[in-house]
């Protein structure tokens, strides 16, 4: 009995291929590493996979490399000072609008920048941006504290048309949009962002774009109406 167990032991130690298990392990181990070593410290642009019959595109060299730089560029400096471009507003809106994050914080930040840019009277526009952006029934709502909203309400029943009633409004909504801006860099509208820019510096896009509609003022903003006189009039009674 202890002969035919032996026996039956060493037939099947044969038939375990022992060799090549750890051929097979050792080459998984060596892709295993070498997948690390090509991650470990590289920017999204350097192992994004590029992507066929983009105008530009990130196959060659030269793009990848000027991709890293807008990258670190976009990285070091402010989301204030980033916005100032139009081509990288543009592709930012998109971004946020592909990421279903909230536009209106943008809209209101650009419609800010406008007004701090007009030298005539601020009435009209500043009861513009209230209506559009603070008023409860508005098409976009910002997303802000009570005590700012309380504070814009008290400046606008005070008759107070001052540039600076909605500068700590922006700064708050900055600070949404740049908590939201962390894969902008990972994104499409980065890359269409990079050539475009790439472009530009190779003398092959013009440096102006077209603005879109939604940078705009809606009509029912743009227009004067009785409804439009009503609502101010309410506004000052208040």
């Amino acid at each position: 009995m202890k002969k035919f167990q032996s026996l039956l032991k060493k037939n099947f130690l044969k038939k375990i291929p022992t060799t090549g298990s750890k051929k097979l392990t050792k080459s998984a181990s060596k892709n295993k590493s070498a997948s690390k070593n090509k991650s470990a410290g590289s920017s999204p642009l350097e192992t994004r996979t590029p992507q066929k019959g983009r105008l530009g595109g990130l196959n060659c060299k030269e793009t990848r490399e000027y991709g890293i730089k807008l990258e670190q560029n976009f990285k070091n400096q402010r989301l204030h000072d980033f916005l100032q471009d139009p081509i990288a507003y543009q592709y930012y809106y998109e971004f946020l609008s592909e990421e279903i994050f909230s536009v209106e914080h943008l809209n209101f930040w650009k419609e800010v920048e406008k007004l701090n840019e007009i030298d005539g009277s601020l009435e009209e526009p500043i009861l513009e941006i209230y209506q559009r952006f603070f008023e409860l029934e508005s098409d976009e709502p910002i997303n802000i504290t009570n005590d700012l909203l309380a504070e814009v309400k008290k400046e606008i029943s005070n008759q107070n048309w001052d540039k600076a009633i909605f500068s700590k409004c922006q700064k708050w909504v900055l600070k949404l949009l740049t908590s939201n801006s962390i894969n902008f860099p990972h994104s499409s509208s980065f890359e269409k962002y990079i050539e475009h820019k790439y472009l530009i510096d190779q003398n092959i896009a013009p440096n102006k774009i077209k603005t879109k509609k939604t940078d705009k003022l809606p009509r029912k903003f743009t227009r004067k109406s009785k409804e439009k006189k009503e609502k101010s009039s309410r506004l000052r009674k208040v």
